[in-house]
């Protein structure tokens, strides 16, 4: 399959890998969660700067227990794999969440950046649709997000 790089800031010192297609065979239904969108990449950059990641690391002092971290939309999952970089020291669990059918290539792109995320941080991948009923996912001291939303077909009620 395709492959992209996303650089991160330059004091972490690495770029995610990211896999854009499972396969040759890239179908029409693969374009919404298997491209690097615009504002997904700025917001790898910001949140790798180190007064960004510095800050978000200091509200979360405190913090009892595993952090857990939700990434809406992930689609390839940059962000949510860049904040895993940023919380790897500290014991955390970070759930990348888009529809069913992005699940396998999600997944795919936490295993091949598994030495980018390197530390305590758990990172997995679930389905998530929104104004579906997922109580049992818990509660979250970080939800973020980027493109969520695009075109006319993608009004949703406030959540």
């Amino acid at each position: 399959g395709d492959v992209c790089k996303v650089p991160l800031h330059s004091s972490m010192g690495a770029e995610l890998t990211l896999k854009t297609s499972l396969d040759s065979a890239r179908t029409s239904a693969d374009a919404i969660h298997s491209e690097p969108w615009p504002s997904g990449l700025v917001m790898a950059e910001v949140l790798t700067h180190p007064a960004i990641s510095t800050r978000i690391l200091s509200s979360l002092n405190g913090t009892k227990g595993k952090i857990r971290a939700l990434e809406l939309g992930s689609g390839l999952g940059t962000v949510g794999l860049t904040l895993a970089r940023v919380l790897n020291a500290n014991e955390a669990e970070v759930v990348l969440t888009d529809y069913e059918s992005a699940i396998p290539l999600l997944q795919a792109n936490i295993e091949a950046n598994r030495n980018i995320i390197q530390g305590k941080a758990d990172v997995k991948a679930d389905s998530l649709e929104w104004g579906r009923h997922n109580s049992d996912m818990g509660t979250f001291d970080i939800i973020c997000g980027s493109d969520l939303l695009y075109g006319a077909e993608s009004s949703y009620q406030p959540l």
